[in-house]
């Protein structure tokens, strides 16, 4: 009974009387939001004061106290208290909370690339300095696995920040992202209300499309973009043909873009700088049927032929990571995108192990032919798998995980 009112407090507290307290204080960082990413007439003064204020009213307003609500819920692991923090203040669940924190950490590295600027400034003011420090700051701690209570801090202001602005886009919903209707999303995004011919309604459809794309709950921001590009089109009744044509598209947009800047480069911000750009340009491009889809046969087997360039362009990338666990991550990522589109192209799950295997040894190690007996081993093991419900889904894990150990054994 204590615990139950304790934490009735705890919630009254958090979900009326903070937060309308906390976005109080944000009045300067929103007008700043709006001069250096609306209006085009940032100077560096702005950056610097953009810096300060986020990191002043995370240190004033949020860092105490999630010290103070961590010790009160000490039940709750390291690893999840910020999401279920979040989930606290904007009444919903953990995971949601998860999401939200997610996208802040993708939004934070985009916005970095232009708060760089700030290492312009002269040290002859406190709030220059500062802000040079705090950029480095976090700049090093996003790469990091586990956060400090310093940048976790900065995460949550950034959340909030993003829920006053957004109120707009998203109303107050807090429903889970596989639950969204996709009619309603395009609707919120602004699809069948701008008029893509005039300038304004180009520039607030783009600062839609972005906040959306940080509201996903994909931990990856390709995968985020991907995710925002399939609502639109399911919400927009495009048939199976021009959703693979667009997503394609915008994949290969993408790789073409990063392969473009060598190998000198940070991979992902300049993924999320080619997405910002693209994703928003490819919808209005959509939107005015302005996309083209090859069907001949030899359009197909062109597009294949570029999945599998990605792709080995892509799992040559994973080597520059130093452990094991790393790559196997993102290796399995890589095979799971390529898996299911060879899977759209009417393949079977036999067939994709063939040919992933034969590409993967011809065109990353030169070899001539590849390991049949171990093709073989695990098309054996696929026919002892039974016919259950849930066959074709074990499948497609055990295909998936398999190969990806086989990709990282040969690096």
């Amino acid at each position: 009974m204590r615990f139950a009112i304790e934490e009735g407090s705890w919630i009254t507290f958090l979900r009326i009387q903070y937060y309308d307290y906390i976005k109080d204080h944000m009045t300067r960082l929103i007008t700043l939001e709006d001069i250096i990413w609306n209006s085009g007439k940032a100077n560096l003064d702005d950056y610097a004061y953009y810096l300060y204020e986020l990191v002043h009213i995370s240190d004033l307003y949020v860092k105490t106290l999630i010290k103070f609500w961590k010790e009160n819920h000490d039940y709750a692991k390291n690893d999840d208290i910020i999401p279920r923090f979040v989930g606290a203040i904007l009444n919903t669940f953990p995971k949601r909370g998860q999401d939200l924190f997610n996208g802040a950490k993708r939004l934070l590295k985009s916005k970095l690339t232009q708060l760089e600027k700030v290492l312009e400034l002269s040290s002859d003011s406190q709030i220059h300095e500062s802000a040079k420090i705090n950029f480095n700051k976090l700049n090093s701690e996003l790469n990091k696995e586990t956060l400090s209570i310093d940048t976790n801090s900065t995460l949550m202001t950034l959340i909030l920040l993003q829920k006053e602005l957004s109120k707009n886009i998203h109303g107050t919903s807090n429903r889970e992202h596989d639950e969204i209707d996709p009619e309603e999303f395009i609707d919120q995004i602004g699809w069948n209300r701008f008029n893509f011919a005039d300038l304004n309604d180009i520039s607030k459809f783009k600062e839609f499309v972005i906040l959306s794309l940080y509201d996903r709950p994909e931990e990856d921001t390709f995968e985020a973009a991907i995710g925002v590009l399939s609502v639109v089109l399911k919400g927009g009744n495009y048939n199976q043909k021009v959703t693979k044509r667009v997503l394609d598209k915008f994949n290969n947009t993408i790789h073409n873009i990063i392969s473009s800047q060598g190998d000198n480069i940070d991979y992902e911000i300049t993924q999320i700088k080619a997405i910002e750009t693209e994703l928003p340009l490819l919808l209005i491009k959509l939107k005015l049927g302005q996309i083209e889809v090859d069907t001949s046969k030899e359009g197909i087997n062109k597009e294949i032929d570029y999945l599998w360039d990605v792709f080995v362009d892509n799992i040559n990338r994973v080597k520059r990571f130093e452990t094991n666990e790393e790559k196997l991550i993102n290796i399995q990522k890589l095979v799971k995108s390529i898996y299911f589109k060879l899977i759209d192209h009417r393949m079977t799950p036999v067939e994709i192990i063939n040919i992933i295997i034969m590409q993967i040894n011809t065109k990353l190690q030169n070899k001539s032919e590849y390991d049949s007996t171990w093709i073989e081993t695990k098309n054996q093991e696929i026919k002892n798998m039974g016919n259950g419900s849930n066959k074709n889904k074990l499948i497609d894990i055990f295909i998936i995980e398999e190969i990806s150990f086989y990709i990282l054994n040969t690096m």
